[in-house]
């Protein structure tokens, strides 16, 4: 981890503590430093920059020193507001390891997350109960660095889950869109094969645990059949390439109606 002293103060708003409990403000919220999307407070708070995702070392060095950088300019407009009043209603406001979710404002009103995004230093990552309204804010911004060929759009290229011959790299981050070939169901896992040969070709897997996330957001896997889908999350590679979809928010029909 990397420490630098910014001289910023948080300032608590909308719930931070939860609902049913008073605003409150941190006077002397100093940002120590950032590791990965989290960034830690010397009062031993930790606020994760929830529903981003920055661009790592391994897929860029210089645009991912570079988002760094403008990371750390961000923090340093202090004070910094986060608003947790939506992730309060989805039940979100904080994650297993204590990290609170919200929207973070800088003192100037740039929502700091939709800033990273816009200027190409992340991605919406599809993140498991993220208000919608916010997540829909983050797929425009994405989508207006991509048309500019922002940060790290210079390069990055979606992929083509239909494609013969797909060049990934284990654990990379990645967005993929492709027409689904075939939905296969088993007891422990729903496989979307977009290929003719599973052993080989693209395929994303949603597990029986994980099913129930879907269904009670009225997905019918079945149907996702000759859809075409985006999808967004690390990437490994198992009978070819596989993306596991943990939550709903990872994937995305493009057509509501199939071909």
């Amino acid at each position: 981890m990397r420490h630098f002293m910014v001289g910023t103060v948080l300032a608590i708003v909308g719930g931070f503590w939860g609902v049913g409990h008073a605003a409150a403000d941190i006077t002397d919220g100093y940002v120590l430093g950032i590791s990965g999307n989290v960034i830690e407070l010397d009062q031993g708070r930790t606020v994760s920059l929830y529903g981003l995702q920055l661009v790592e070392i391994s897929q860029n060095e210089e645009i991912a020193a570079a988002g760094q950088k403008y990371l750390e300019q961000l923090l340093s407009d202090s004070p910094l507001i986060l608003q947790t009043g939506l992730f309060d209603v989805q039940q979100n406001g904080r994650n297993r390891y204590g990290d609170w979710h919200g929207k973070l404002l800088t003192a100037q009103g740039d929502w700091v997350q939709k800033s990273v995004i816009e200027k190409g230093y992340g991605w919406w990552r599809g993140a498991a109960n993220y208000p919608p309204s916010l997540a829909r804010d983050l797929l425009r911004a994405e989508a207006g660095a991509r048309k500019k060929g922002a940060g790290i759009w210079k390069s990055f290229q979606i992929l083509n889950t239909n494609a013969e011959k797909i060049s990934v790299f284990r654990d990379d981050f990645v967005i993929a869109e492709g027409r689904v070939i075939e939905v296969f169901e088993t007891s422990k896992t729903t496989y979307l094969n977009f290929g003719n040969d599973w052993r080989t070709d693209f395929t994303a897997a949603i597990s029986s645990k994980n099913r129930p996330k879907f269904v009670a957001q009225g997905w019918k896997l079945s149907d996702l059949m000759n859809k075409l889908v985006t999808m967004r999350g690390k990437l490994r590679l198992y009978n070819g390439p596989y993306l596991e979809l943990h939550f709903p928010e990872q994937l995305d029909i493009k057509e509501m109606t199939s071909e």
